[in-house]
């Protein structure tokens, strides 16, 4: 172990015995996660209530094309109602969409904390020292894309 360095113990919150700068960056990383599942929840409401708004639009065409209604395809109040059940679909489509990236980040977030906090309750030295530049973009996939390769691959020297 090098000056510095710090051996995580194996009992309570793995934070604890981090140097600031590693438990600053496991923090930050806990908050995306958290962060990213408040917004797939919101998205999954979001796209829950599409749902129903597609599903109600879809009844009332059943109930317009009713034979006791009397209404012929073409009647605008059936082309309405199409128009209508076309907009709610893409609308579902679009929330859908939102959701599945809302679920993908959380997934990888969460990968991501647990995998960090595994191979810290392992009772590996960390050292407080500053990351080498990697080189890529500032971007959540690209922090992400970091955290994984360090993972893969820990410098020599500890994070």
């Amino acid at each position: 172990m090098t000056d510095g360095a710090v051996l995580v113990a194996n009992v309570g919150d793995v934070i604890d015995d981090l140097p600031p700068a590693a438990a600053d960056q496991l923090r930050s990383l806990r908050q995306a996660r958290e962060d990213a599942a408040v917004l797939r929840r919101s998205a999954a409401d979001a796209r829950e209530e599409a749902r129903q708004a597609l599903l109600a639009a879809r009844m009332r065409l059943q109930q317009l094309i009713r034979p006791d209604v009397g209404l012929s395809a073409s009647d605008q109040q059936i082309e309405a109602q199409q128009e209508k059940i076309r907009r709610a679909q893409a609308e579902f489509d679009r929330l859908q969409a939102v959701e599945r990236r809302h679920a993908d980040a959380w997934r990888s977030l969460s990968m991501t904390v647990s995998s960090i906090e595994a191979w810290l309750r392992k009772g590996l030295a960390v050292e407080d020292a500053p990351l080498p530049p990697s080189g890529l973009k500032k971007t959540e996939d690209a922090s992400l894309a970091e955290v994984y390769r360090l993972l893969r691959d820990p410098p020599s020297r500890g994070l």
